[in-house]
């Protein structure tokens, strides 16, 4: 297991080949314009809302979309772009709920076709929910995006073998989730990371309530201040912090198989376990 895990972050941390495009008015490819009234359409249909969404069937019509759209070929390069034009739409009532999934669906398409490396950049764009949802890559080939701007929330539930950075803040990421590495820089909302194993996380700033709530065989970095009952019931965790008074709060909550390490000098320093 520890193998599988190994490298995640550094990978991550790679820098992304495709440079973010600037998008002006009329400058469109042809091929995102049909897939911006595929958007419009699920937009329009609120495909995405409900109390008690079906995933699948959401999955499936955003995906009838873009094939009705006469899309068949989609690239990282495309993604990129269309998250930036796609921003114009944020007035909507509904653009949260929508545009996750249809970023999702484009993704997933594109890596089925055999692409990787996604970067979606929303800087200007109000958070997004469901983005992520039950993503699954590949044990040897990692589902990899990079997300400049911050997310709402239910993102990468669920996911499987994947590996993201998103450089701003999240409402919520990575609930049952597994074998995946996330680094967030930013701050996280409540219940992040809740019921996940074999994650390898990153968290850069500062958490809400609930994280790492119940998590297992995960490796955790803390940067910032952690929330209420950070990493509750979690087990065989491995902690780490530059702060020693951050451990020892996570040490209250946390369960059996658990560790903690000091970090100094970039070394791991061991200074309890349970």
């Amino acid at each position: 297991m520890k193998r599988d895990l190994k490298g995640i972050l550094g990978d991550l941390e790679e820098p992304v080949q495709e440079k973010p495009l600037r998008v002006e008015p009329g400058t469109i490819e042809p091929a995102n314009q049909n897939l911006l009234k595929a958007y419009e359409h699920c937009l329009k249909n609120r495909l995405g809302i409900s109390s008690r969404p079906d995933w699948k069937n959401i999955h499936n019509s955003h995906l009838e979309a873009i094939a009705n759209s006469g899309v068949e070929t989609v690239t990282g390069k495309m993604i990129t772009q269309f998250s930036q034009a796609v921003i114009a739409y944020d007035g909507d009532d509904y653009f949260r709920f929508v545009t996750g999934p249809f970023l999702s669906a484009l993704i997933r398409m594109s890596y089925g076709q055999g692409n990787n490396d996604f970067l979606l950049d929303l800087r200007q764009a109000s958070p997004v929910d469901y983005l992520g949802y039950a993503f699954m890559g590949q044990k040897h080939r990692r589902l990899k995006v990079r997300v400049r701007g911050n997310l709402g929330h239910a993102c990468w539930q669920k996911a499987v073998y994947c590996s993201t950075k998103i450089e701003g803040n999240v409402g919520q990421i990575g609930q049952s989730s597994g074998f995946s590495g996330f680094i967030v820089a930013g701050n996280l909302g409540e219940e992040c990371f809740s019921s996940a194993w074999s994650l390898d996380i990153k968290i850069t700033g500062n958490t809400g309530k609930y994280c790492i709530d119940g998590a297992k065989y995960c490796t955790v970095t803390v940067d910032g201040e952690p929330g209420y009952r950070f990493g509750a019931s979690a087990k065989n965790t491995k902690f780490i912090s530059l702060s020693k008074d951050t451990l020892n709060y996570i040490k209250q909550h946390a369960g059996k198989g658990c560790s903690f390490y000091l970090l100094k000098d970039r070394r791991e320093v061991l200074i309890r376990q349970k």
